[in-house]
């Protein structure tokens, strides 16, 4: 049984009783708080619902790097990948799922990924690959270029307008080669909107090339976000001055990816909120399996980096770079600025492995980050650092409504406050943890834990274990690197805060771990100190 909008009470009192029965065991150990899961990976036309057979994993150009990262959920992090029946030349970097073909020259095939989790607990998909250089499968942009321009590699399309005004065909892949390229006003009846309903809307960043949207422009004929309500994949583009939203689309749409992307500047024109980020998700009803991945979100204010997201359900959201907001703006758009803000009906929503340093607003939670009737909330190896303030997350917003909530093996400066006793159960275990540990805004404080004084303990509501804390952030972390724990504290590696067993951090996995393209030996893994519920 799995919980729902409609039985999550009774859910709610089986993962309380669970969790109580795991504490009373003499060497309680973590588990999986909910399946193991691919959820980008699937045969085309398979899964519920089905990945259409147009999506970009289905799809390589000859000779044109191929790369993709799995998107994994469930089970018990840290993962290993491996593949089976791979092209020639395609490897898999075993820590973080990223898959690479360097030079596609024929179809694939079928090829098997296999996850395997930290409680050896496996799961398997498949996938096969059509390489093609027809302008049906595949068209280019490059600014650099004139002539004539029918979107092949060797006519490219030289601006967005060009591309836009020539094609209709929603899923057809774009490579935008070195330059920057304007936005433009475009299918839509609001001023400054680049509407992509009736365009393709894959686009991906030419392999070792840097390609730069301009946004910022209230010109006529420019424009300043983008439009998608319809599904869309964005990989390595850099977008820069949006206003208002860098990309608005809808929670309907399954299987919107953002991976790789540079969203730099974004800030409101008005003093409303109205859920203002660089990727804003509309409430239309469930969908199913966002991803968001190693992205760099920066220099926003009045508005909120990811966020705000309604009816995401099993979003992935996994080592984006969050920092450095812009100090003021002439409007103040939400009335503050956030970095990660899921609000409302996000279920089973993962938040892994990011580094989020901020020195004004939420880091996470808050008002437009309320996690409103959301169950199985896994929040997990990240770094959480508020500077200049007591900022960091705010829970249960609108009071009694945030519902389970995993908060683990993560590193936070700054508070963590509870607004209420009458929802969650929260699980805030393993973490490392270092505020003042005083009365933060009217809440009282336990065990670096701040909650209401209607609610005077945590008892019956959340349950804090484990936790490695400190009021001075320089005796647990070093502060000048990845906030990492200092040599005082080296007993703890692995087991509390967002390092990993070996030391290295989740954003440092990418440039560290050895691809592979054959499965490893399997082993039974270490249980880490500490323990979650499931």
């Amino acid at each position: 049984m799995f919980p729902t909008k409609s039985n999550y009470h009774l859910w709610q009192l089986v993962v309380l009783t669970l969790f109580l029965s795991c504490f009373t065991l003499a060497s309680p150990t973590f588990a999986a708080i909910f399946p193991l899961e691919i959820t980008n990976i699937k045969p085309a036309g398979t899964g519920n619902p089905a990945i259409p057979s147009t999506n970009r994993i289905f799809r390589a150009y000859p000779g044109i790097k191929y790369n993709i990262r799995a998107a994994v959920i469930g089970g018990l992090y840290p993962y290993t990948y491996s593949l089976s029946n791979a092209p020639s030349g395609m490897t898999i970097n075993s820590a973080t799922g990223e898959i690479t073909w360097p030079s596609p020259q024929a179809n694939s095939g079928a090829i098997t990924l296999t996850v395997r989790d930290s409680e050896n607990t496996t799961v398997s998909t498949s996938w096969s690959i059509t390489v093609s250089s027809s302008t049906n499968d595949f068209i280019f942009v490059n600014s650099a270029y004139s002539g004539t321009q029918t979107g092949s590699i060797s006519q490219p399309y030289s601006s967005l307008a060009n591309m836009l005004a020539s094609q209709t065909n929603n899923y057809k892949i774009v490579y935008f080669r070195s330059g920057t390229y304007q936005m433009v006003d475009y299918n839509s009846t609001a001023d400054n909107v680049m509407n992509l309903e009736s365009s393709p809307r894959t686009w991906i960043e030419y392999p070792g090339e840097t390609a730069v949207l301009q946004g910022g422009s209230d010109s006529a004929a420019k424009a300043h976000r983008i439009v998608s309500f319809s599904s869309f994949y964005f990989d390595g583009l850099t977008f820069l001055e949006m206003k208002n939203y860098g990309i608005l689309t809808q929670s309907s749409a399954n299987y919107k990816t953002l991976r790789n992307c540079v969203f730099d500047g974004l800030e409101p024109t008005d003093n409303v909120n109205n859920n203002y980020g660089f990727l804003h998700t509309g409430n239309d009803g469930d969908g199913y399996y966002l991803v968001i991945q190693d992205n760099e979100f920066t220099d926003w204010t009045g508005s909120s980096a990811i966020g705000s997201m309604y009816s995401d359900v099993k979003a992935l959201i996994e080592n984006n770079y969050i920092h450095d907001p812009r100090a003021s703006s002439t409007y103040s758009g939400i009335g503050g600025t956030n970095g990660i803000s899921p609000k409302y009906y996000t279920d089973y929503l993962t938040v892994r492995g990011n580094k989020v340093i901020m020195n004004k607003g939420d880091l996470m939670g808050g008002n437009n980050a309320a996690f409103i009737d959301a169950p199985n909330i896994e929040i997990c190896f990240n770094l959480f650092v508020r500077t200049g303030g007591r900022g960091g997350h705010i829970f249960d917003w609108e009071i009694g409504r945030q519902r389970s909530t995993y908060y683990w093996r993560n590193t936070l400066i700054g508070d963590l406050a509870i607004r209420a006793g009458t929802g969650g159960p929260y699980y805030i275990n393993n973490n490392v943890i270092s505020n003042p540990n005083t009365t933060f805004e009217g809440f009282l404080i336990t065990n670096f834990i701040s909650h209401p004084p209607s609610a005077p303990t945590l008892s019956g509501y959340a349950t804090v274990a484990n936790n490695l804390t400190n009021t001075t952030a320089s005796n647990l972390v070093n502060t000048s690197n990845e906030y990492k724990l200092v040599s005082a504290q080296a007993t703890y590696v692995g087991s509390r805060g967002w390092q990993l067993t070996d030391g290295l951090t989740p954003m440092e996995l990418r440039a560290s771990s050895p691809p592979v393209s054959t499965p490893p030996p399997v082993t039974a893994p270490t249980p880490p100190i500490g323990f979650k519920t499931i």
